[in-house]
């Protein structure tokens, strides 16, 4: 290679936005439906940065895991810091470019439409560096035609979905 095709490798890589990287679910926490809360505290130490869901704004964030098993509308909240200083990201598997749902600025709760079975990321995100306990918590609601039915006919329905 020559010195132009490794300045010009170099250029293109520096110029990718952040938001086309994705972050790593590696030491993300795993939250289950309708369970405790878990409980969590925001340090001096940011623990992931990037760009969540086309902002513009580099935030901290503490990153957790839900997997589920049908489809579902989740609702995730969390308590114990004001909403304004942080927001929810709901991503579709660990990629952050794949954004689901977003909180509305200063509530501390985002909920999504039906969503697949399948593993999604939550981003608890904030911009404040303090020392702060909170808690979070994850909803599942069945939006499943079929599972929802109570009579005899659901069974033999599910049996042909």
């Amino acid at each position: 290679m020559t010195r132009h095709t490794i300045t010009l490798l170099a250029v293109v890589a520096l110029s990718l936005p952040a938001a086309a990287m994705a972050f790593d679910c590696i030491n993300a926490v795993p939250l289950y439906c309708d369970q405790a809360p878990v409980s969590g505290t925001i340090n001096m130490q940011p623990e992931v940065g990037f760009i969540p869901c086309d902002q513009t704004i580099q935030w901290t964030s503490k990153l957790y895991t839900i997997t589920l098993t049908q489809p579902s509308i989740l609702t995730v909240t969390f308590t114990g810091m004001s909403g304004s200083s942080a927001e929810l990201y709901i991503y579709d598997g660990c990629d952050e470019s794949l954004c689901v749902a977003v909180s509305e600025p200063g509530l501390a709760t985002v909920a999504t439409d039906c969503l697949d079975a399948g593993t999604y990321t939550i981003s608890l995100s904030y911009l404040i560096a303090a020392l702060i306990n909170y808690q979070i918590s994850a909803t599942c609601e069945s939006c499943d035609p079929v599972a929802a039915e109570f009579d005899a006919w659901g069974g033999v329905k599910a049996l042909y979905r």
